[in-house]
């Protein structure tokens, strides 16, 4: 009981959390009061609490504001469900209601926040990278993450060096063949001495690795035109990270996903043996 108890308030607690970054999202580029009731933002007008409720708001409304009668955007129950989901898998990697768990959330809704804003408008706001910069350097005080504060500064250091090294070069190579055009900006650095500061040296190689190679995989997926989504790839690779190398109880482990490795693995083997008997 106690368990089903800690699950379902994990949820509500992404449910609500998601709820607040969509909120924030929606609301800090146009200016808007960040916390308060929910409001058209288009006219100003505030709206009855029960339609802030987590995806229950959205379904209430029938997909649209009920003042302007304009589509609300699918993205926010998406937001909401997403972190809910983040949530839950931040409560079996803590392995239950503790600190780590609370680090857990709070660095998912950054990201989260992050990569929304990015997709959304390509922007990225200092003040959210600096939330999540503190976010980081709390979790070095946390022994339970395994991640002592010299890591942590070295991983800053690490990623904003190599981003400084790219954004350089990128402007340099943007003054020369492409009429002054950046391929990268200075938000990238910043943002990649955050995810430094989260994920400490190993977690910072690992996702300037496998950041970039999620990134061309969205931009296939999704053809955005000239909008790489590097940022967006950065956040989702250094979400994984967190959730399954991070803590005494990785994800990784809670899930017993090296199993799940070796029975692909033997399901391939038996596969391909097949494959080259018939032909």
């Amino acid at each position: 009981m106690l368990d089903i108890l800690g699950v379902l308030g994990a949820l509500i607690l992404g449910l609500l959390a998601g709820s607040a970054v969509a909120t924030v999202a929606a609301r800090l580029p146009l200016g808007a009061r960040l916390w308060g009731p929910p409001l058209c933002v288009r006219r100003g007008v505030r709206l009855p609490w029960a339609d802030a409720l987590p995806i229950v708001g959205y379904l209430r409304r029938g997909g649209r504001c009920r003042v302007c009668g304009e589509r609300l955007p699918r993205w926010w129950p998406l937001t909401e469900a997403t972190l809910a989901l983040g949530a839950l898998l931040a409560y079996l990697a803590a392995g239950g209601w503790n600190v780590v768990f609370a680090l857990y959330v709070a660095d998912l809704a950054v990201l989260l926040l992050i990569l929304l804003m990015d997709w959304r408008r390509h922007e990225i706001y200092t003040v959210v990278l600096l939330t999540g910069g503190v976010l980081g350097i709390l979790g070095g005080f946390v022994p339970a993450l395994e991640m002592p504060l010299g890591t942590v500064g070295l991983g800053a250091a690490v990623g904003g060096g190599f981003m400084l090294v790219l954004y350089g070069v990128g402007r340099l190579l943007g003054r020369l063949r492409y009429g002054g055009r950046e391929a990268l900006a200075w938000g990238d650095v910043e943002l990649a001495v955050m995810l430094g500061l989260m994920g400490g040296f190993a977690g910072i190689i690992s996702t300037l690795f496998w950041g970039p190679i999620v990134g061309v995989a969205l931009f296939i997926r999704r053809g955005l035109g000239t909008y790489f989504p590097f940022a967006p790839g950065l956040c989702l690779v250094m979400a994984v990270y967190l959730l399954t190398h991070t803590s005494h109880a990785p994800l990784w482990d809670v899930l017993h996903l090296p199993l799940l490795v070796s029975i692909l693995n033997l399901a391939a083997s038996i596969v391909g043996k097949l494959v080259a008997h018939l032909f």
